[in-house]
């Protein structure tokens, strides 16, 4: 029982120390094609507007004047307590 633990724990050490190296390869890959489709995005952006256009993509809408307070309550002055 002992001997199978010791050969399954192996092969599985073996199988990771094989495997990780093609992972992180195949992860540097994506992190590459994804910056690069976020730098064609940015270019298209700044491509599509030309110099000197302003946008306007929220307009607030008008509010109620606010009310002054009146008076504002009693000042008390600090004192200390010893």
């Amino acid at each position: 029982m002992l001997k199978a633990l010791f050969i399954i724990l192996v092969l599985l050490i073996i199988l990771r120390w094989i495997t990780k190296p093609r992972i992180v390869i195949n992860m540097g890959g994506m992190a590459d094609n994804i910056r690069d489709q976020e730098k064609r995005k940015w270019q298209q952006y700044y491509k599509s507007k030309p110099e000197g256009t302003l946008n306007v993509d929220h307009i607030p809408e008008k509010s109620a004047p606010k009310k002054k307070r009146e008076g504002g309550g009693e000042y008390i002055d600090y004192e200390e307590v010893k």
